[in-house]
Formats: C-alpha cells, sequence, structure tokens
C-alpha cells in the first residue's frame, strides 16, 4: 500500500478533489449514517482543500494549517451526493499558540481554526454536539468526511463517508488513531490529503459527539486528531469575539 501524508493542502482545480478527505482504499467504503453527515463540510482555500465540522449555522471548525497563509475561504457541502457552494468566510481565526510558532510546527501545537461565516448554512446542516468528556486509550471513534472513488476507479462520483478507528494514544493536545483490521472493514480507510479539519467522533450511548478534528497522519496506518476537550474555552471565547451565535 502506497503510503502518502496529508498534513499538506493540495494545490489545484476540482480534480483536486477526487484526492481529499477520506481515501477509498481497497475497495472498502461505509456510508457516513443521518446524524453524522450534516455535522461535515469542505473548506475551499486558496491554495487547496480541507475538510470542517459545523459548530453553529454561521461557525466552522477547521485545522489551523487549512488557513495559515491562505485565502479566499468558501464552505462547501454535499446535499444529495451533488457539491454546493454553502458559503464565503466572513472572518478566520486560527488558536494563537499555532499561529506564534514557526514551522515545522510540532504536533503539540494546538492545530484548530474558526471560521465565522458570512451568512448561516443551510438546511440540512446543522451543529455537532461536543463531547462531554475526553476519549481514552482503546475507544472507538468515527471519523468522517468526504469518500473519494478508488485509485484508477472511472468514476469521479463523491460521498460523504465514515471510517472507524481505535486510540492508541492520548496527550494534552493530540490523539493517536490506530488503524486496526479487529475493527472491520471500515477501518480499510485512511485519511489522505485534503483531510485535514475533518470531525471525530465518539460514541456515547448512541449519540455521536464530536471528540476532535483531523490533523495529520500516515494514509491507512495512522491518524493525527487534535481533541476538542482542552479548547473548549477558547472555542467559546472565540466565538463570541467573532460575534458567532455558538453556545456550547
Amino acid at each position: 500500500m502506497r503510503r502518502r501524508h496529508f498534513i499538506k493542502v493540495i494545490a489545484g482545480s476540482a480534480a483536486a478533489w477526487q484526492l481529499a478527505a477520506i481515501a477509498q482504499l481497497d475497495g472498502a467504503a461505509t456510508a457516513v449514517d443521518a446524524v453524522t453527515a450534516p455535522r461535515a463540510v469542505m473548506v475551499y482555500n486558496s491554495l487547496g482543500t480541507c475538510n470542517g465540522v459545523v459548530l453553529a449555522q454561521d461557525l466552522v471548525l477547521t485545522a489551523a494549517h487549512c488557513i495559515v497563509g491562505k485565502v479566499n475561504f468558501k464552505i462547501v457541502g454535499l446535499i444529495d451526493d451533488t457539491l454546493y457552494s454553502l458559503a464565503d468566510v466572513a472572518a478566520a481565526e486560527p488558536h494563537p499558540q499555532y499561529i506564534a510558532t514557526t514551522a515545522p510546527v510540532p504536533l503539540t501545537v494546538p492545530d484548530m481554526a474558526l471560521l465565522r461565516l458570512l451568512k448561516p448554512l443551510p438546511m440540512p446542516f446543522g451543529p455537532a454536539l461536543l463531547a462531554t468528556r475526553a476519549v481514552a486509550v482503546g475507544d472507538r471513534v468515527e471519523v468522517v468526511g468526504r469518500v473519494a472513488p478508488p485509485s484508477g476507479s472511472r468514476t469521479s462520483t463523491e460521498s460523504a463517508g465514515m471510517a472507524v478507528f481505535a486510540v492508541m494514544r492520548v496527550e494534552n493536545y493530540l490523539l493517536v488513531l490506530a488503524d486496526q483490521p479487529g475493527y472491520g472493514e471500515v477501518s480499510r480507510l485512511g485519511g489522505c490529503y485534503g483531510f485535514s479539519g475533518a470531525p471525530v467522533f465518539a460514541i456515547r450511548t448512541g449519540v455521536p459527539q464530536l471528540a476532535g478534528i483531523m490533523r495529520a497522519g500516515d494514509c491507512g496506518h495512522y491518524l493525527v486528531v487534535t481533541p476538542i476537550a482542552p479548547f473548549r474555552d477558547w472555542l467559546a471565547e472565540t466565538a463570541k469575539r467573532l460575534g458567532s451565535q455558538f453556545a456550547p
């Protein structure tokens, strides 16, 4: 299996979308459920694409490296398997520790940014429920994003999809997810280019709760996640300063 790092954002036109988000490996794919699909969006920027998660109808959370040094942000979403431009971005604010760090940015630095939108997102898009407690080693989580066609496929159809991973390592500002065959066929999905910012959900009593967002990884092997729990105060304070409706 060829390994590809997706911490870099790909450049290019609509054709580049075929490599973004969750890349479909070995023909395995799992449709995302109706609860988590409307929480995930895509974030266009001047150099490529990323994913994001809806925190309020006027607020999207994504990775900081998706916006730092880039311009012309636009929120795009899938409705009935068709891509639609949903909203332009009025303001973008990365976490202060990220912008204060010189490159290369260590994985211990929070990689997240808030985007306040010029207009509310349309239905069916709506806010994710934030996790009420931190995840632990051994927990299973769902990663939600776009599924691209298998390598060499003649189709260009893209859809929302999910993959299940095990939490392998927990630190203050990062989680490492393991791609383990024991968790079923969906674990054959791995993160690749453009997957940064995609939501990671912990399933608590049958309810998906946002536990973090994608940061980096090695396609088909492991994923690195920025957790939500340590940054709830920053999310609330920044959203308020940006004039968002977000209420954690």
